[in-house]
């Protein structure tokens, strides 16, 4: 059993050691986020392509990472299941305009909800490994979470703006957890030296 415990560390020191991949993430959607805050009037057209385009990219790289190592810090399981799911949503966003143009606050807000039950996840195995920051980590995932919440509910009670403002709020926080991730990897990175 010890022997397959540090087979499985051993391999996770290859994931770890990409950390600055999360944190690359974070500061693209942070700066989308801002810039879609400021500028509401942003089309959804435009919106709906470049976050297809995030949320394809970032499914391609999860599913990468899941089938190239087994790391039990980062839960294959869950990177798994959130790059299929981000490859769908992403190839929807950037190809089916019209249909997207529709349905975007419902399909950003599962994403963005999917995302949040992902960090949460992390949180719980960085909890059971004693690695610091695991409660700030299943915070950002809470308020994320509470953030998903309110993109899928914005156009139901106040329309098409508040859902881009929701959205530049949405990713803000979202990019300051896949930051926060990443240095808390870069952390372990450095432990596995």
């Amino acid at each position: 059993m010890n022997s397959k415990l540090l087979d499985r560390l051993e391999t996770s020191k290859k994931a770890i050691r990409f950390w600055w991949g999360v944190g690359i993430l974070g500061i693209v959607m942070i700066l989308i986020g801002i810039i879609m805050f400021f500028t509401p009037t942003i089309s959804y057209i435009i919106l709906s392509s470049i976050i297809g385009i995030i949320i394809f990219a970032s499914g391609i790289s999860n599913l990468a990472l899941s089938i190239n190592t087994w790391h039990v810090i980062t839960g294959k399981v869950w990177i798994f299941a959130n790059g299929i799911v981000e490859i769908i949503l992403g190839f929807i966003l950037m190809f089916s305009l019209a249909v997207s143009e529709l349905i975007l606050p419902i399909l950003l807000g599962l994403w963005v909800l999917f995302k949040a039950i992902n960090i949460i996840g992390v949180s719980d195995e960085m909890n059971i490994m004693e690695i610091p920051g695991a409660g700030w980590t299943l915070l950002l995932g809470i308020m994320t979470m509470i953030c998903a919440f309110g993109v899928l509910s914005q156009p139901l009670i106040f329309g098409a703006d508040a859902v881009v403002v929701w959205i530049g709020i949405t990713l803000i926080m979202l990019g300051i957890s896949c930051i926060i991730y990443s240095l808390q990897l870069k952390n372990m990175h450095k432990h596995f030296k």
